[in-house]
């Protein structure tokens, strides 16, 4: 990952984590795109995502999956308090080469922003919130748990 603010970035394994707050005006995310599927749980207020070029505007609850070489841009919106928690990771961590493959070919069609709505986004925050603290805490197995909540992540996604 390019951006320095990236809290863990690939000292064990291709897992990175990054926490945004944003209290008053907007702040912005440039266009990028990577080889990693990245993850956005949108905690609090509202903001905007652009995944080649289509518009997802996303509020408190909602999770939001930006496919690996996706290129993607985002921007707190409202002018009111915004937190978000995003997860970039290597696909191989899941050790499902079909997943894999098919979404870095781009063959699998996934929703891009998942509404607090849907029955599963609340336990899809979860898993996005306990990797996140796995890799804050780096106690002994983080990488394990960090991963393991990716698979049962996954494992909702691929149920629904």
């Amino acid at each position: 990952m390019f951006d320095n603010e990236f809290k863990e970035r690939y000292t064990t394994i291709p897992f990175a984590i990054y926490q945004a707050y944003c209290a008053t005006g907007t702040q912005e995310v440039i266009t990028h795109y990577h080889g990693e599927i990245e993850l956005i749980a949108i905690t609090e207020g509202s903001a905007e995502f652009y995944i080649n070029s289509k518009r997802y505007p996303a509020k408190k609850g909602d999770v939001l999956i930006i496919p690996p070489y996706s290129l993607h841009r985002g921007r707190t919106t409202d002018n009111v308090t915004t937190s978000y928690e995003c997860i970039c990771f290597d696909l191989q961590l899941l050790c499902d080469k079909s997943l894999e493959n098919g979404l870095e070919s781009q063959a699998f069609s996934i929703v891009s922003l998942i509404s607090n709505e849907d029955p599963c986004a609340k336990q899809l925050q979860v898993y996005i919130k306990r990797a996140v603290i796995a890799c804050e805490r780096k106690e002994t197995g983080w990488e394990l748990e960090a991963v393991g909540n990716m698979s049962l992540l996954f494992g909702i996604l691929k149920k629904n």
